[in-house]
């Protein structure tokens, strides 16, 4: 099996029109976001001040990932939401694989 060491896995439908690549291969791009995404966990797990860092995906929509992620302090999430491979992932997700908008919400815990 080829592993995609922090490699745009989608790449080789680049040629296709998103449309095509979204809708044509299904399950396929669900599988493929996943593992895209999947590429952010382990080196954000190592940033500083991360406290965790996980991925989930939908059980009734597997269309849908969501990541809960906790840091120990808001300038530890400021740092993280600047790097490189954040940046570059989101865009990538909101031009290219995402059939609709990519939402961040900030959240306080309350109880």
């Amino acid at each position: 099996m080829r592993t995609f060491d922090n490699e745009w896995i989608c790449q080789v439908f680049e040629d296709q029109p998103t449309f095509f690549t979204k809708r044509m291969f299904g399950g396929l791009a669900v599988y493929l976001f996943g593992r895209q995404m999947m590429v952010l966990v382990e080196p954000t797990k190592t940033e500083p001040g991360n406290v965790n860092y996980d991925l989930h995906q939908g059980v009734q929509d597997p269309a849908v990932f969501y990541f809960y992620e906790n840091w120990e302090s808001a300038e530890f999430l400021k740092q993280h939401s600047k790097s490189p491979l954040l940046q570059e992932t989101i865009a990538r997700a909101a031009t290219e694989l995402v059939d609709g908008e990519v939402t961040i919400a900030t959240l306080r815990r309350i109880a």
